[in-house]
């Protein structure tokens, strides 16, 4: 014991970092243990009730839910009926500036192709999807207008890109295009 206290008084410096480092790792330990857990790459998102559909604002059939889900998703107004809503603000997430540029769910191939457990190599290393897989899941995107939710198109398609590019013109001058959250300001 008398030769620790010995060195640990000829240096000093070795001492006053070895502190400082223990004190930095107990704080991150502090900290990321009062964070809230939460999946990796999963958060709320918004999603549209087709069953609310042309009663009033559409912002009032909106509601949250996981992003990790494929739509159509069951939804408050019953099963199949929730939409992906791709929803954003002018200048800021405030619900007067709030819009709904374009709704998304996916084919019945797509979703199927999507919901699949990812594939697996002899080793247990995830592979990629085969060309017929890949395309299912890219190729079987819709979208559709918050004004015509009935009326589905593909992504890629002309009527699809028209629907997709259109909010980039409605915000007025000076008020920059935000992409909303359910709880972003």
């Amino acid at each position: 014991m008398g030769r620790l206290r010995e060195w640990l008084n000829n240096n000093p410096s070795v001492v006053t970092v070895a502190a400082v480092l223990l004190l930095i790792v107990a704080l991150v330990v502090i900290i990321r243990s009062s964070m809230p857990r939460r999946a990796p790459g999963v958060f709320e998102v918004y999603y549209y009730d087709l069953g609310k559909a042309g009663s009033g604002n559409p912002l009032d059939a909106l509601f949250s839910d996981k992003s990790d889900k494929v739509p159509p998703i069951d939804a408050p107004s019953g099963p199949n009926n929730g939409v992906l809503a791709q929803v954003y603000g002018c200048g800021d997430c405030a619900k007067a500036n709030r819009f709904i540029a374009y709704l998304q769910k996916f084919t019945p191939e797509a979703k199927k192709a999507r919901m699949a457990p990812p594939k697996t190599d002899a080793q247990g290393q995830p592979t990629m999807p085969n060309p017929d897989e890949y395309n299912d899941m890219m190729n079987g995107i819709l979208v559709a207008s918050p004004d015509k939710p009935t009326d589905w198109y593909l992504i890629y398609s002309p009527q699809g890109q028209q629907i997709t590019e259109g909010a980039s013109g409605k915000c007025p001058p000076g008020k920059k295009l935000k992409v909303c959250f359910p709880n972003s300001k």
